[in-house]
C-alpha cells in the first residue's frame, strides 16, 4: 500500500477529527464559565487521546508489525522519559495484546480458509516473518482458539475444528513461499 492510497483513504477521517478537535477549541473559547471552559477542553484532550489509540491501531493494521516496531521505539523513548517503566511496560504489553489480537484472528481464519485472510498474509509477511511472529504471539492464538472454538463447543454442542499448529505452518508456508 502506497502513502497516497493511505492519504486517499483516511484523509476523510483525518479531516473529520480536525474539524471536531477545531469545534471543542472553539466552544472552550467562546464558553462563558470557567467551568464550561474546562469541559470543552476536558473533551479536546479525551478527543485526543481517543484518536491516538485510533491510529495506533491503524498503523498496526495498515503497515504491520514492523513499521510498528519503528514507531513504538519513538513512543516508549517518549514514555520512558516522560513517565517512567511502568508506563512503558503498560504500553508494551496493550500493544502485544492488540496486534496479537489482530495476528491470531488473521491466523485462525487462514486455517479455516478464509481467502481474505489469506490475501492479508500474502500482502504483508514472508515466511520467515510470519513463523517468527506466529512463535511470539502463539499464546494468544492458542487464547483466541479456546474463546471461539473449544467453549462454544462445550456450551453448546457445535462441532469444533481441532487446531493443529503444524498444520498452520504447512499453509502458510505453501502461501507465503
Amino acid at each position: 500500500m502506497t502513502l497516497k492510497e493511505i492519504y486517499d483513504e483516511y484523509s476523510p477521517l483525518a479531516f473529520i477529527a480536525a474539524v471536531i478537535l477545531l469545534l471543542f477549541l472553539a466552544a472552550a473559547w467562546f464558553s462563558p464559565t470557567p467551568r464550561e471552559q474546562l469541559s470543552y477542553l476536558q473533551y479536546f484532550f479525551m478527543t485526543l487521546a481517543l484518536l491516538y489509540v485510533l491510529v495506533t491501531v491503524l498503523v498496526l493494521i495498515v503497515l504491520g508489525f514492523r513499521k510498528l516496531s519503528y514507531y513504538m521505539v519513538i513512543f516508549l523513548s517518549l514514555a520512558i522519559y516522560m513517565d517512567g517503566l511502568t508506563v512503558a511496560a503498560i504500553a508494551i504489553l496493550l500493544t502485544y495484546l492488540s496486534w496479537g489480537f489482530v495476528f491470531a484472528l488473521e491466523t485462525l481464519l487462514v486455517y479455516h480458509g478464509v481467502e481474505s485472510a489469506k490475501a492479508w498474509f500474502v500482502k504483508r509477511y514472508d515466511y520467515q516473518s510470519f513463523s517468527r511472529e506466529y512463535r511470539i504471539f502463539y499464546p494468544l492464538v492458542l487464547w483466541l482458539y479456546f474463546w471461539l472454538e473449544w467453549l462454544p463447543h462445550r456450551i453448546h454442542g457445535e462441532s469444533i475444528a481441532s487446531f493443529r499448529p503444524n498444520q498452520v505452518r504447512e499453509e502458510m508456508w505453501e502461501l507465503l513461499r
